[in-house]
């Protein structure tokens, strides 16, 4: 997944309201909507009961320079720098649609057909600037490969409640494919 992906309020009734919601929560906090980029805070929703949070896309690298964004779902356990994040800590990153380039440079926006919002897979730390989130990502599937080979792990219906659940009902998300996307071509 490249590191773009859309948060748009005018387009979902259900985007809105959370944004509303956080921002009558927590005033202090600048949310982004719209394209969002990674060091951005946006709304996201932790815990089993999928609690509204605003998070800043990115875990600090270790050398404090830069950012990561993404998380391979097929490694996720393994991996020192998500492996205890995966256990405690993961989150839904609510999502109107992502952005992908293809090898050449054509930018495709994808989202989910007859969804205004939808959610992705993604995992939370605390640090000192707040709470921080990375997105998974995962092999495409047929729909997006055409254009890249990998693609955010996309939950839908039951999938969001088994990925906030419990890390045994999380590790069945990793291998689960993605629902198939639309693609628009962007500007």
């Amino acid at each position: 997944m490249c590191g773009r992906y859309t948060a748009e309020e005018d387009t979902s009734i259900d985007m809105r309201a959370l944004y509303r919601e956080l921002r009558m929560s927590y005033p202090e906090v600048q949310l982004k909507s719209g394209e969002i980029y990674p060091t951005e805070t946006v709304p996201l929703l932790c815990g089993r009961d999928k609690t509204p949070v605003p998070g800043t896309w990115g875990f600090p690298k270790y050398d404090g320079k830069g950012v990561i964004i993404n998380a391979r779902a097929e490694s996720v356990q393994e991996k020192v720098s998500f492996r205890d994040a995966f256990y405690h800590r993961r989150c839904l990153v609510p999502t109107t649609g992502y952005f992908e380039w293809s090898r050449q440079k054509v930018k495709y926006r994808f989202g989910l057909p007859d969804a205004p919002m939808f959610c992705l897979a993604g995992l939370w730390t605390h640090t000192n600037e707040g709470l921080r989130f990375v997105i998974l990502t995962t092999d495409a599937n047929a729909s997006v490969l055409p254009v890249h080979h990998r693609m955010p792990l996309v939950l839908t219906g039951e999938m969001t409640d088994a990925w906030v659940h419990s890390a045994q009902d999380a590790a069945r998300c990793l291998g689960v494919s993605p629902p198939m996307l639309v693609r628009q071509e962007c500007c």
